[in-house]
Formats: C-alpha cells, sequence, structure tokens
C-alpha cells in the first residue's frame, strides 16, 4: 500500500500517463479483445513502480530492450535460488548464532547498548559480535525475503505466460559494486520505489524552482527519496505496533552520511589537486577495500541504534514466554506428582 499509492499518483498526475489504447487494426478488435488489451496494459502500468518495459510513447510494451534468456533457464535460475536461501537462512544461520552467542538477551540489546562512542571502551567481545551480525545480517534477511518472493513470483508469471523474462530483471546488484554508501543504496540496493518517489521528488523540485540539471537539485531529490523510504518503513513499523520513528531517522542518517561522502569526495579531495591520484586511489582494490570498511563502520554504528528497539521488545517477550513457560511445566510436574 504504502509503494503502490506513491506509484499510482505519480503516474496518474505527475507524469499524466496516457490511457493505453488498442492498436488500430482492420477490421477492428472485438470488445472482448479490446477488453484483453487493456486489462493487460492496465496490469502492466499498476503493479510495476520500476515502470520496466513500458513506455508512454507505446502505451504499453516499450522495444528498448527485448533479449531475453530461454524461460527453462529463466526458471530454473529463479527456483534455485530458494533452497539456498531456505538452507542457508533457516539451517545455517541459527547453528551459527547459537554457537556464537548461545541466545540473544534483552541486555544485550538494551537502549545502553545503542550507544558506540561514548562507551568504546566498555565495549565487551560479545557486544562488537553482536553488533557486526545486526549490521550485516537485515541486509541479507532483507536479500532472501525480497528476492526469493520476487524469484517465485516471476517464475509463476512468466510460466503462465502472463510476463516475459525480460519483465522480472535481477531485483539486486552485485555485492562487488559495494565500494562505496552512494554505490550501496545506487548499485546494490533494490530500486523498487526508486522511480515513483524519485518522481516526486523531481516534481517538488520545480516547485521550489531548482533547476534539473543543478547539483542541488539532486540533493534536494536525494532528501526526497531517503525521507520517503524512512517514512514508508516507518508506516508498516507503525502498523505493526513498533516505533516507526527509529526508520525515519535511520534513512536520513543514511542521506546525510552519502551527502557527506561525495562533498569529501567530490569536492574536499579534489580541492588540493590530486584528482588523478584520487581516481587511481578509488579504481583499486585499496580504494573498494577501504569503502567496504567505511561501509560496514557506518552501518556498525547505526544499524543498531535502528533495529535494537525492536530487538529488545523481542527478546523481553521470548524471555516472558520462557518464564511463563517453566511456571507451567514445574505446575504440571507437581500435580503429576500430588
Amino acid at each position: 500500500m504504502v509503494l503502490n499509492v506513491p506509484h499510482v499518483f505519480c503516474l496518474l498526475y505527475i507524469r499524466k500517463w496516457p490511457v493505453p489504447r488498442p492498436p488500430a487494426t482492420s477490421p477492428p478488435l472485438s470488445r472482448f479483445a479490446r477488453f484483453r488489451y487493456q486489462w493487460q496494459a492496465t496490469y502492466r502500468l499498476w503493479g510495476n513502480p520500476q515502470l520496466i518495459s513500458v513506455s508512454p510513447d507505446s502505451n504499453t510494451t516499450s522495444d528498448t530492450d527485448k533479449s531475453s534468456q530461454p524461460i527453462s533457464v529463466f526458471l530454473f535460475l529463479r527456483l534455485v535460488k530458494l533452497p539456498i536461501y531456505y538452507y542457508i537462512n533457516f539451517e545455517i544461520l541459527p547453528t551459527l548464532v547459537a554457537a556464537v552467542f548461545s541466545e540473544i538477551y534483552p541486555e544485550d540489546v538494551s537502549e545502553e547498548k545503542q550507544i558506540l562512542l561514548r562507551r568504546w571502551h566498555d565495549v565487551t567481545t560479545r557486544d562488537f559480535l553482536i553488533r557486526a551480525y545486526v549490521s550485516v545480517i537485515w541486509v541479507w534477511q532483507s536479500v532472501v525475503y525480497l528476492d526469493g518472493t520476487n524469484a517465485i513470483l516471476a517464475s509463476f508469471f512468466v510460466s503462465i505466460g502472463l510476463d516475459r523474462p525480460w519483465d522480472w530483471p535481477p531485483l539486486f546488484g552485485n555485492p562487488n559494486s559495494i565500494t562505496s554508501l552512494r554505490t550501496f543504496w545506487s548499485r546494490f540496493w533494490h530500486k523498487i520505489a526508486l522511480q515513483p518517489y524519485t518522481c516526486i521528488g523531481r516534481a517538488l523540485a520545480r516547485q521550489l524552482n531548482f533547476r534539473s540539471d543543478s547539483y542541488e537539485c539532486k540533493v534536494f531529490v536525494a532528501f526526497i527519496v531517503f525521507g520517503l523510504s524512512g517514512v514508508s518503513h516507518g508506516l508498516v513499523s507503525w502498523q505493526i505496533g513498533r516505533d516507526g520513528w527509529t526508520d525515519v531517522w535511520w534513512f536520513m542518517v543514511n542521506f546525510i552520511a552519502c551527502l557527506m561522502e561525495t562533498i569529501f569526495l567530490q569536492h574536499f579531495l579534489p580541492a588540493f589537486g590530486y584528482q588523478r591520484e584520487l581516481k587511481s586511489v578509488k579504481e583499486s582494490w585499496l580504494g573498494a577495500f577501504i569503502g567496504r570498511v567505511w561501509v560496514f563502520a557506518f552501518f556498525f554504528w547505526s544499524v543498531p541504534k535502528w533495529q535494537y528497539p525492536a530487538m529488545y521488545k523481542d527478546a523481553l517477550q521470548a524471555r516472558q514466554m520462557a518464564v511463563w513457560s517453566l511456571i507451567f511445566s514445574k505446575m504440571i510436574t507437581s500435580a503429576e506428582r500430588g
């Protein structure tokens, strides 16, 4: 809902997408054929926030890229991921977590544990390992659930002939493309909501008289995209009974970090006249390594502030359930002995 509403709003009121019209044929299409065409056109637009394989010029299908692998290969590559995701996520990871942490207790993810820099000298090995785990597990779980669902839906709609393989491109990019926080969001992370959020951002920028190709306009649009992402995640969190402000805070912190990264790499360092050396380092393995360390360090600091409140609530509920389970088991044992 929080994604479809901005998509439809952008499609109808900002982009003003033309009404799909059946092609003129002789003899004219039957009523059923016209209905089928309009239904397919509506389907391709309504549930397609990335606007894949559609164009306002042709009303329905874009002819820009028809290259595709055979359907059998497409289905195999999509479905083979599901057992791999399942085995790693539900067999390997729980065993690994149990071996390393035994269990994550409320004290491990309390409000005090969210703080890192001010209590760096008090961080234990257990704290470090839990923070490191939380810093990356949210990425893995997003890939598993989003890409797994995408694989199931893609296989279904392609197998019944409603979609073509090129209508379902990969959802996430190559992890090797992560060399900075900006490339994490622009090259690796999924772009499901990028089109409608960017459309809204550019519409607001026009209302504020930003020049479309200016640096200020790009910064403002990025601000709107991150802001809407935070609000959409926050609405979902509020719906399931969690604090949604942490979602808004975390996405805005990512925007600020990306902006500072851009200013540092594209404006501050080049001001010293080392553009060639900077470019060489950025394109080398050392630059990629430093960039990935920076991304991990940023998530190591920020993600627990975002994820720990919900984890604390879940851990507290799990402890209470364990206590009640122990009480009931002792009552049953006493009753059996009596």
